[in-house]
């Protein structure tokens, strides 16, 4: 199995247009915190190289961070975040690199671990819930070439890359809460506020003996 280093770089996307949320989507509360805030304190729990990929300044609202990147191709949407991520890499020498969303504040602890895991010789390890692709939830090896040339064939989509260099996906539980809802609309953000109690519940509850 491959090794993989210690400390894996990870970038947090937040340059969305946030066009459902009406507003800016990293600066929203939730439970009290920013939703970009949340996912840095997970982020830095789990590397010490951390970044933040964002179309503008005020997506980071009052956070003031060492690595924040701006979008290369403005107007060119998430394939902006992938660019600034894979480049972060480099700049920390690492060949994989951990991308996740800003819009994601119930991230698992155990997703850096089992993606990894996941790996062998992909082009990337994607998280998957009932079914459904998480690409801001993967970790992925840094082939700037390979981006550059899906980029250059007019393609943008995240899963389209992912299927172009080839990748696994890595199923999680949804019971009792899915860990990668993500807060796109200003309903979902009272629906985050009630997943994470009970995610607080849950971690809680004593174990059945």
């Amino acid at each position: 199995m491959r090794q993989f280093p210690n400390d894996v770089p990870i970038v947090i996307v937040a340059g969305g247009n946030a066009s459902r949320m009406g507003a800016s989507k990293p600066t929203q509360i939730v439970d009290g915190n920013m939703l970009l805030s949340r996912v840095l304190e997970y982020a830095r729990r789990h590397s010490s190289n951390v970044a933040i990929a964002v179309r503008s300044a005020d997506q980071a609202g009052r956070i003031v961070a060492d690595n924040l990147m701006f979008d290369q191709l403005p107007g060119e949407g998430p394939i902006n975040g992938f660019l600034s991520a894979f480049g972060f890499a480099k700049k920390c020498r690492c060949d994989f690199v951990l991308i996740i969303g800003c819009d994601m504040p119930l991230l698992p602890a155990d997703l850096q671990g089992r993606l990894s895991h996941a790996l062998g010789e992909h082009g990337a390890a994607i998280a998957r819930s009932a079914g459904k692709l998480h690409p801001t939830a993967g970790l992925w090896r840094t082939n700037q070439d390979g981006l550059n040339a899906y980029i250059a064939s007019g393609r943008r989509s995240l899963i389209g890359f992912a299927e172009t260099i080839g990748y696994c996906a890595v199923d999680w539980d949804t019971d009792p809460y899915d860990p990668f809802f993500n807060v796109n609309r200003p309903e979902d953000i009272a629906k985050a506020e009630a997943i994470i109690q009970t995610a607080a519940q849950f971690r809680q509850s004593p174990d059945p003996d």
